[in-house]
């Protein structure tokens, strides 16, 4: 085993070892870890399609397309950045927890297309991500 190898099952070692006293000295439940685990994933999956140019460009696309939402909502609506970033997720990734909704036509009518548009879009890139995550 290479030099370079050792000193990452070394560090890998060390941050499992970390975790497991965190858990220990802060009572952390299972499903915690799990859902940390889970976040760690996501996130190393994103990190490993950046490798990829097809991938890049699907995650171009995506924050492009969380701008558009955002900055329209914010001048639409009349919210602030961060509703208007919380309204543009969770439309497009089908949440829907019905907190805000647009108030103005103009807004009823562009979450209509937003959503059409953009659904088909977060939904390829998270494809994309799991299929990431399983690579390895």
């Amino acid at each position: 085993m290479a030099l370079g190898q050792r000193l990452r099952v070394f560090y890998f070692a060390q941050i499992l070892y970390t975790i497991k006293l965190i858990m220990i000295n802060y009572k952390i439940k299972d499903t915690q870890i799990i859902m940390i685990r889970t976040i760690i994933k996501f996130f190393s999956a994103i990190l490993r399609g950046l490798r990829d140019h097809e991938f890049r460009s699907l995650l171009f696309f995506v924050i492009i397309v969380l701008l558009i939402g955002t900055f329209s909502y914010h001048r639409i609506e009349g919210w602030n950045w961060l509703d208007s970033f919380y309204f543009s997720s969770i439309s497009l990734t089908t949440v829907g927890y019905g907190d805000l909704v647009p108030k103005t036509d103009a807004g009823k009518i562009f979450t209509i297309i937003y959503i059409f548009s953009g659904v088909g879009i977060i939904l390829g890139f998270l494809a994309a991500v799991a299929t990431k995550a399983r690579e390895k």
